[in-house]
């Protein structure tokens, strides 16, 4: 299964996929992959450098991207083709073909060390949403699921609750009651989701921004599935983006015009157990340094070093809020890690503002 070599719109190259989903999906090798990533950049032209830097043949044929990237597995050297397209706000939507490569995109390997390209993750409204919305079609099911505990959720009903470590693969045609079984009896969070809906699609939704195509309607499964999917998890993004430190003319006058992301959780920290913490944080990768402390009161400043990301963001707390903004250049990606930080290892719970 592959894609000719031409010029595309977005609508064209669309028909395409929906034409090789009729006639190719059937086959145990059918699978088309879609991958999400979002670039902290000013520009397509910044992006393609991004990814040319990263190793990629980068070959734009109209509204796509045509990828090459060469790698070698097992002593043996292989050739990714893959085709991407810019979602608005810089998003890279990539596809990949099972039958002549692997379902995942290169750039996923590369985005640990390429600062400036990350995952977009469904975090855990999005992919709710995703398993409501996946669900509400006619008896559609669950056909597997895999799991694991976080330490910000916690089901009341949770059986030996002193076991902080759990993982659960399960298939059965009742993932939908088991799934909600192990949420209440072992406070299990999905992580990744297979859905069977009749005369229409079978596909798997991964928490870390992808989907599996593996039989059904290409056209289906864009509309219905992968568009609401990618729009909820844009709207993090789309706010963080708006996080900003940058100096404007004002007549004669420089000004410094700073926009912070302010982020609240429901129980805060009292000051004896702040430094539990910040060992969190650093365990996360995020350092601290120049830190301002005031003795008795969770009153706390400091800049914070990304070591993962490459940023530097300012840093304010008073237990309950986390206000940051970028201090040098991009911050995106730092920011979006931070709320992800939060939403896994502080409280599931976390809610977020833009302040100006």
């Amino acid at each position: 299964m592959s894609i000719p070599v031409r010029d595309y719109t977005f609508e064209s190259f669309n028909s395409k996929l929906e034409e090789l989903s009729r006639y190719h999906l059937q086959s145990a090798q059918g699978k088309l992959g879609v991958n999400f990533f979002t670039i902290d950049a000013e520009s397509t032209e910044a992006v393609i450098h991004i990814l040319k830097d990263a190793g990629f043949e980068v070959e734009p044929h109209g509204d796509i991207l045509f990828l090459k990237y060469n790698y070698q597995k097992y002593d043996k050297k292989m050739e990714s083709v893959q085709y991407a397209y810019f979602y608005p706000d810089l998003i890279l939507v990539v596809f990949a073909l099972k039958s002549m490569d692997y379902y995942d995109s290169p750039l996923r390997w590369i985005a640990d060390k390429e600062r400036g390209l990350a995952p977009l993750k469904f975090l855990p409204p999005a992919f709710n949403g995703l398993i409501e919305r996946a669900l509400s079609f006619p008896d559609a099911q669950i056909g597997k699921f895999k799991g694991m505990k976080v330490g910000t959720f916690q089901s009341n009903g949770e059986k030996r609750p002193r076991i902080q470590k759990r993982r659960i693969i399960y298939e059965a045609p009742d993932g939908e009651m088991a799934l909600e079984e192990f949420k209440y009896g072992y406070s299990i969070v999905p992580t990744q989701v297979t859905f069977w809906i009749p005369n229409k699609v079978t596909f798997t939704a991964y928490e870390d921004g992808r989907f599996i195509l593996k039989e059904g309607s290409y056209d289906f499964f864009r509309h219905e599935i992968v568009e609401p999917t990618l729009e909820s998890a844009l709207q993090p993004v789309r706010d963080h983006k708006k996080a900003k430190l940058r100096l404007i003319d004002v007549g004669r006058w420089t000004e410094i015009e700073r926009v912070f992301m302010m982020f609240t959780i429901r129980e805060g920290y009292e000051y004896e157990e702040f430094d539990e913490f910040l060992s969190l944080l650093k365990s996360s990768g995020f350092f601290p340094f120049n830190e301002v402390k005031r003795e008795g009161s969770v009153i706390y400043r400091s800049f914070l070093s990304d070591e993962k990301a490459g940023a530097v963001l300012s840093f304010y707390s008073d237990g309950q809020h986390f206000v940051l903004s970028p201090k040098f250049g991009h911050g995106l990606h730092s920011l979006l890690r931070f709320y992800e930080f939060l939403l896994q290892e502080v409280d599931m719970g976390t809610e977020y503002t833009v302040e100006p």
